[in-house]
């Protein structure tokens, strides 16, 4: 019986110690912005983040280009712009902060307008 209870503790320690079934939600930043940033991402939602976002069905969409060039898609207009991506993605004269996690990313402008927090949120397009 010692041996029976001896081997399910010691079961249950190495699957408490090896995190079987946890989810690792903490966010890990890519190791290089300049290159996870390229591609196509489309707008998903905006809002106060987190409790007040919501979806959007336009298809607006950026596809940022190696050589500092994005391309700012809304309906029926297309427009080029330059970019940069250091601390903040500079998008044009606008500035974000900017979070990557799982495929989208997260932006919410700089500004030093206390008041208005807007965040937008794209999805990497496939």
């Amino acid at each position: 019986m010692k041996k029976i209870i001896l081997k399910i503790s010691l079961m249950l320690l190495f699957f408490a110690f090896t995190g079987t079934g946890c989810k690792n939600d903490k966010y890990i930043p890519p190791s290089d912005p300049k290159e996870t940033i390229l591609g196509k991402w489309e707008f998903i939602a905006t809002g106060d983040w987190p409790d007040d976002m919501y979806l959007i069905k336009d298809s607006y969409a950026f596809e940022f280009f190696s050589n500092g060039t994005v391309k700012k898609s809304i309906p029926k207009e297309e427009r080029y712009l330059s970019y940069k991506i250091d601390s903040l993605l500079h998008i044009g004269h606008d500035k974000f902060f900017y979070v990557f996690y799982e495929d989208k990313i997260r932006l919410n402008y700089h500004t030093p307008l206390v008041f208005w927090n807007q965040t937008i949120i794209y999805q990497r397009k496939k």
